[in-house]
């Protein structure tokens, strides 16, 4: 073995000691976040040097990729969208992710916000006494992942709103990358008003990790709000990995935007594990720019001051993603009417959890909007 050869295999070595160490210190709340931020940062490194390091996974069938960017390309305006019958490229989106459509109809289309064009699906109910209910995803995930709550919905004869945030799904922009927090608010108002011209109300939203910092910020930007009922479920106010990306961000992020993404244990569902690992639409990387632009919003409402606003806050037991402790205090503070409940043995993505546990989460959802 060469001289190079060596140097490789002695630095592979002791990164898996590293590696080891770390994943021992995994059980102490601190040292775990550190651990995550540090076990990045050697694959980091080989990503600035080798070509090889790339977003996509090698796990996606062609077939379903295929699926994905057929219908990107046969989106259209929502305003020219008709009720009626979906295309075969959108319909074979919805049956790819198992997402029921709408018995009165479901178009899918687009809306412009900040520039940029936002994809977007309206499900109508014929019971339009039950108004709407608008979802609003998580980072790094896009409509199709929240199909168990749009079909318990629809199954309860609820209109249904959602759309794809910036940079994710089938939607424009940089891919989960943003120097600037307030584009996603911006897209949640503009889609907002979307769905209050075309959908019944009353309005109401349940919204997932980021989603719900995206609701959260519109409501500290508005003086009164029109949803009448806020559902927010594992809030992300702080997450265990942003800090210390944003630090090592300032030295890469000239030559960089995405660092390799450490997997978390987000659900007990094995299938659903798996159905993220060959989901086309999923990104492979966490953005350097997002993290410092997360941070830079974690500070602009440190010091908010309380609102009126009653949202049901669901924080689920094992959840590994975010920093409960501080978001609860912060969220106690912000919302002193806000009702809290925790679901024990539940991971970050509650409403994909193993089925006794997403259906206690959906039941719960279910009872606050009916309230």
């Amino acid at each position: 073995m060469d001289i190079t050869g060596r140097a490789r295999l002695k630095g592979l070595n002791r990164t898996g000691s590293m590696m080891r160490r770390l994943s021992e210190a995994r059980s102490r709340p601190a040292a775990a976040a550190m651990a995550r931020a540090l076990l990045v940062l050697p694959v980091a490194l080989g990503c600035l040097c080798s070509s090889a390091c790339t977003c996509a996974s090698g796990r996606v069938d062609p077939a379903d990729r295929a699926v994905v960017t057929k219908a990107r390309q046969d989106l259209r305006p929502l305003r020219s969208v008709a009720a009626g019958r979906l295309p075969p490229a959108l319909r074979a989106y919805l049956d790819l992710y198992g997402i029921r459509a709408g018995g009165a109809g479901h178009p899918i289309g687009t809306f412009q916000s900040g520039g940029l064009v936002l994809a977007s699906q309206l499900i109508r109910s014929s019971k339009q006494g039950r108004g709407t209910v608008i979802i609003v995803h998580g980072y790094f995930d896009h409509s199709g992942i929240e199909r168990h709550l749009i079909n318990r919905l629809t199954g309860e004869e609820y209109s249904v709103a959602i759309y794809d945030h910036p940079g994710h799904g089938l939607s424009e922009g940089r891919r989960i990358s943003t120097k600037d927090f307030s584009i996603y608010e911006t897209g949640f108002s503009d889609f907002l008003d979307v769905v209050t011209r075309n959908q019944p109300a009353p309005y109401h939203v349940v919204a997932h990790s980021m989603g719900c910092t995206v609701v959260i910020d519109h409501l500290l930007r508005k003086e009164t709000t029109r949803l009448k009922r806020v559902v927010l479920v594992a809030p992300l106010i702080r997450d265990s990995i942003s800090g210390p990306i944003r630090v090592f961000g300032h030295v890469v992020s000239p030559v960089i935007d995405y660092l390799p993404r450490v997997a978390e244990r987000s659900s007990s569902d094995p299938a659903f594990l798996d159905s993220l690992k060959a989901d086309p639409l999923q990104f492979r990387c966490v953005s350097t720019h997002w993290s410092r632009a997360f941070v830079a919003w974690q500070r602009s409402v440190r010091d908010s001051g309380p609102r009126r606003e009653s949202p049901l806050i669901l924080n689920a037991g094992n959840d590994t993603v975010i920093v409960d402790e501080f978001g609860q205090r912060w969220m106690k503070r912000t919302f002193p009417a806000g009702r809290f409940l925790t679901i024990e043995g539940g991971h970050h993505h509650l409403l994909n959890e193993a089925q006794p546990i997403r259906e206690q989460v959906l039941d719960i959802i279910s009872s606050e909007l009916r309230r």
